[in-house]
């Protein structure tokens, strides 16, 4: 039996990438085992998706004395349960198991790279990240990259030797399921009525959404700003703003832009959604806009165009790889009067609905999971 041990800070991480890989995997005769920090939601996950468990706290800061404990832990999960190979992901979570991996001398030590945290910090917060960043490269066997750009990013940084890491197919962890989630040909019209009644958007409204940590790196700030200027630009055009997802505790907005956020009554905050609720929300919007300062791969961008919703994203390292330039989304710049001057465009239908198909078709060709999991198949093979 083939045993691989995946190791995550959060849970939500295996949730939102990994739903149905591991079962796939399964399915081709590997035993897959997960630890994660404890969490209510694991034991579901596992049963759903045949996995083994452990929950180990897997702390998403430094504290010397609980990661030691962890590695600890995982060392002796690992000889206990013959684990042939594992696979870190986040730079924690990884971090952890390339250490446990190393002193267990497990034979194939893969880091699951999401992206790269250092490029939008500065001094020494920089550099240690940096450095945490090569080390954990230095202890893995093998690096996964989510998209061609930080894979490109990570060889100019020599990070790592070029020949130690591989990319699944165009990117991502393993694509989407277009066929049976994604689509919108599977809308309850009735539903998606209720929806849009709940969240009190007009029938007739233009909606710019968003999904996604509702955080600086994300752009919000800038969005926002670019927003406030659309209504006033185009005061007779009945726009509104739909933010999915919810407030990142460890990378604060701007105070003026929270509130903003609270008190425009066209912008509409939707806090945490499932990803299995996901499809529904992306068919209210007319344009999504994806103003991020880094990526390890854009997962929301491909989403929203698998549900031909065209696209206005950045230009950074992970949301480069995201679109086909000028026919499934158009680049923009990260600034809010950049932003409010690109929005306009897709005011056009035609030219939403041209995208949008184009949209789709290009991600069901290049990221549809039935495109990309034979692919991560002969990775661990």
């Amino acid at each position: 039996m083939n045993r691989i041990l995946h190791v995550f800070s959060i849970i939500g991480t295996a949730e939102a990438f990994f739903d149905g890989q591991f079962r796939y995997l399964y399915d081709h005769g590997f035993e897959v085992n997960i630890i994660c920090s404890p969490s209510e939601r694991i034991a579901a996950f596992a049963k759903k998706n045949f996995t083994q468990y452990a929950e180990i706290e897997i702390s998403r800061s430094i504290k010397p004395l609980t990661d030691l404990r962890s590695i600890l832990k995982i060392c002796k999960y690992i000889r206990k349960n013959r684990i042939g190979t594992v696979v870190g992901h986040t730079p924690k979570g990884a971090l952890l198991a390339m250490i446990s991996g190393t002193l267990t001398r497990v034979p194939n030590r893969i880091y699951y790279r999401h992206g790269l945290i250092y490029t939008t910090k500065t001094g020494v917060s920089r550099a240690i990240l940096k450095g945490f960043e090569y080390f954990i490269s230095s202890l893995s066997t093998k690096i996964i990259d989510v998209s061609p750009s930080v894979a490109k990013l990570c060889i100019d940084a020599n990070l790592n030797p070029e020949n130690k890491q591989q990319l699944i197919g165009k990117g991502s962890c393993g694509g989407i399921d277009t066929f049976s989630q994604y689509n919108p040909l599977l809308i309850n019209l009735v539903e998606q009525q209720a929806l849009r009644t709940r969240l009190n958007i007009d029938q007739d409204s233009l909606v710019i959404g968003f999904a996604g940590r509702l955080c600086r790196d994300k752009g919000i700030n800038e969005l926002v700003q670019a927003f406030k200027i659309l209504q006033s630009s185009y005061p007779d055009k009945n726009i509104c703003l739909l933010l999915v997802g919810d407030h990142d505790q460890r990378d604060h907005l701007e105070p003026d832009i929270i509130n903003e956020i609270e008190s425009n009554p066209k912008i509409i905050r939707t806090g945490w959604i499932s990803s299995t609720a996901m499809n529904f929300y992306y068919s209210l919007m007319d344009v999504f806009v994806f103003p991020s300062y880094r990526e390890g791969f854009g997962m929301s961008v491909i989403e929203a165009s698998s549900m031909q919703i065209p696209v206005l994203v950045s230009q950074s390292h992970g949301c480069v790889d995201t679109i086909f330039p000028e026919v499934t989304g158009r680049y923009i710049k990260i600034h809010p009067v950049e932003i409010a001057q690109d929005i306009p465009f897709f005011f056009d239908e035609f030219k939403r609905q041209e995208f949008g198909r184009n949209g789709r078709a290009w991600v069901s060709a290049n990221f549809d999971k039935t495109v990309l999991w034979p692919e991560m198949l002969k990775i661990y093979c």
